[in-house]
C-alpha cells in the first residue's frame, strides 16, 4: 500500500517516494553495520552478515533499478 514512485515524467522516467528511498537506505545502513562489527575470518557469523548485507543491497537496488538514477541524459 502507498505510492511506489512519487511521480512519472512525461518521458516515462519515474522517481522514486523518498519515503521508501529512506526506508532502504536505513535497511542496508543497519545491515552494513552487523557486518562491520563482525571479525574478519570470524566463520559463519561474519558469512551470515555478509550474505545479509549483499541481499539488502541487491534487493535495494533492484527496486530502484527503473527509477530516475538509473538513466543517464547526456547534455
Amino acid at each position: 500500500m502507498g505510492l511506489e514512485h512519487l511521480l512519472t515524467l512525461s518521458t516515462g522516467e519515474k522517481i522514486a517516494n523518498p519515503r521508501r528511498e529512506r526506508a532502504d537506505r536505513a535497511r542496508l545502513a543497519k545491515a552494513q553495520r552487523s557486518l562491520a562489527r563482525k571479525a574478519k575470518g570470524d566463520g559463519a557469523d561474519r558469512a551470515k552478515a555478509r550474505r545479509g548485507a549483499g541481499r539488502v543491497c541487491l534487493w535495494s537496488w533492484c527496486k530502484t533499478s527503473t527509477d530516475s538514477r538509473s538513466t543517464t541524459r547526456s547534455r
